[in-house]
C-alpha cells in the first residue's frame, strides 16, 4: 500500500497584517461557536459541508510574527490539505486587500511513498476576490498550450 501526500508552504505579505489576524481569529470563533450545534449551520463564506473540514483548515493558515522579518500570512501543510476548506478561509481573508485584482498563488507538491505512475505532481491554489481554484501542473501547461499554441509553448521551453 502507498501513502499519498500533499505539501505546501507559502508566505503571503498582506496589506494590513493586524486586520488580517483579527479577521482570521474572528472566522475561527465563528466556527468554534457552532462546534457543538447538532444542526450545524455553516456561515455564508463556507462552502464545505462538514464542520470538521473547515476546523482542520485553520491549522493550515496562520499569522507568523518574527522579529527578524515582516509578519506574514503562512499557508502550509505537510501531509494533506483540503483545498476547498483552505480556499474558503483565504477567499474571506483576501477580501480585506485593497487591490481588487490581487491573486494569491499557493504552490503545492503531490507525492507518494512509492513510485507509482500518476501519483506525483503538483500545481497551485489560486485565490482571488471572486474565485478559488486548484490547477495541477498538467492543467497549467495544457492551458498555456491552448492559449499560446504548441509552437509558442515549444519556444518558451527552449528559453534559458
Amino acid at each position: 500500500m502507498a501513502d499519498n501526500y500533499t505539501a505546501l508552504s507559502t508566505g503571503i505579505s498582506v496589506f494590513n497584517i493586524d486586520a488580517t489576524e483579527k479577521l482570521l481569529n474572528e472566522l475561527k470563533r465563528q466556527i468554534e461557536s457552532r462546534r457543538d450545534d447538532d444542526d450545524w449551520k455553516k456561515p455564508d463564506w463556507v462552502t464545505v459541508d462538514e464542520p470538521c473540514f473547515i476546523e482542520d483548515a485553520f491549522s493550515n493558515v496562520e499569522i507568523v510574527r518574527n522579529h527578524a522579518a515582516e509578519p506574514f500570512l503562512w499557508i502550509h501543510a505537510d501531509e494533506a490539505v483540503d483545498f476547498e476548506a483552505v480556499g474558503d478561509i483565504l477567499r474571506r481573508l483576501i477580501m480585506e486587500e485593497p487591490d481588487d485584482e490581487i491573486i494569491w498563488q499557493i504552490p503545492y507538491a503531490s507525492t507518494c511513498s512509492k513510485p507509482r505512475i500518476g501519483e506525483f505532481g503538483g500545481g497551485t491554489l489560486l485565490v482571488t476576490k471572486t474565485a478559488v481554484s486548484v490547477w495541477s501542473a498538467e492543467s497549467i501547461v495544457d492551458q498555456i498550450q491552448r492559449v499560446l499554441g504548441k509552437d509558442s509553448l515549444m519556444e518558451l521551453l527552449s528559453l534559458d
